[in-house]
């Protein structure tokens, strides 16, 4: 999630399907679609309201899973 952030911040993209065609087939690093997918949605509601300052994440933050994740 440091690269999205990174990215949501630099270049003023917040919404989660912007951030989506910046960056899926980047965050594609092993991860099943459906995480990354997760994964851009949290930076992206992490933006909402509060776009002046980077948000910073830790490695192991914690992604909201859903019934297709755990399929």
């Amino acid at each position: 999630m440091e690269y999205t952030t990174t990215v949501a911040f630099e270049e003023k993209i917040c919404g989660q399907v912007g951030l989506q065609k910046q960056l899926y087939y980047y965050e594609h690093c092993g991860l099943s679609a459906q995480l990354i997918v997760r994964a851009i949605g949290e930076v992206s509601e992490s933006y909402t309201g509060h776009r002046q300052e980077r948000h910073d994440f830790k490695p192991h933050s914690a992604v909201v899973y859903d019934e297709r994740i755990l399929s």
